[in-house]
């Protein structure tokens, strides 16, 4: 689910000089810290490497993850009718009722205010919904890939999903409308015009799933550069590098 919109939309990329990278991990559930996995130099090394292809250094390459955005899309658990009790009193994220942003006290997520606040942005230019999900305060949950990937990689970030039941269980139940939902964010992700006006982004990467084009940058000629890494269930989508 997380996996096809912003893949579908990283195909449909017209040439610039930005390079978009979509990343999907790995041995997700079973080990994170193989060489392949979200706690890999996998997605550094990659990035590294683009860096390099492009005669940038080391310094400018920290300098543009400090400039770039990063998108980390696993799922979220919604009410369960059966165990009602289990989800937080306020926030209660159901299926098809729009993208869930993810929070965390104890930083399992990494969203923040600032994270939180850009990607509520997309949904309202798609207009599309979006709800809220933390834990119960007494019960613990899991992590995200973009959490585990940003010990390698630190990016300002935010944990996104898709409402589920089930979740991990041979019956995961999930909504077509909200994969719509995810579709419509992704389209705004990739092209322009979102970023255009603000704050001019230089020699920046974007990454997981990561899409902040600027109608400059669809109408430079030149040849994109689109890493495909690995597959698996859940993502981490990258983008861009930019230059004058």
């Amino acid at each position: 689910m997380q996996i096809f919109p912003p893949y579908r939309e990283f195909w449909r990329l017209s040439p610039s000089k930005s390079v978009a990278v979509h990343c999907v991990y790995d041995n997700e559930e079973v080990g994170d810290s193989t060489k392949q996995g979200a706690a890999s130099t996998f997605l550094k090394d990659v990035l590294m490497r683009i860096i390099r292809a492009f005669g940038k250094t080391e310094d400018e390459y920290l300098q543009a993850l400090q400039n770039s955005f990063l998108l980390s899309a696993d799922n979220a658990h919604a009410v369960h009718p059966n165990q009602p009790d289990k989800a937080d009193p306020t926030n209660r994220p159901y299926i098809n009722k729009g993208i869930v942003i993810k929070y965390s006290a104890n930083q399992k997520y990494t969203t923040d205010g600032i994270s939180g606040a850009i990607f509520k942005q997309f949904c309202e230019k798609a207009k599309v919904p979006f709800q809220i999900f933390t834990n119960r305060s007494d019960m613990l949950g899991g992590s995200t890939l973009g959490n585990i990937s940003n010990s390698q990689v630190a990016l300002n970030t935010v944990d996104i999903g898709l409402a589920q039941l089930a979740m991990h269980s041979p019956f995961e139940t999930a909504g077509v409308k909200d994969t719509r939902y995810m579709v419509e964010v992704a389209k705004l992700f990739y092209p322009p015009p979102f970023w255009e006006g603000r704050r001019k982004l230089r020699n920046s990467l974007f990454v997981k799933t990561a899409f902040f084009w600027s109608e400059k940058e669809k109408r430079t000629k030149g040849k994109i550069a689109q890493p495909v890494l690995r597959k698996t269930r859940d993502t981490i989508s990258a983008i861009r590098i930019e230059e004058e």
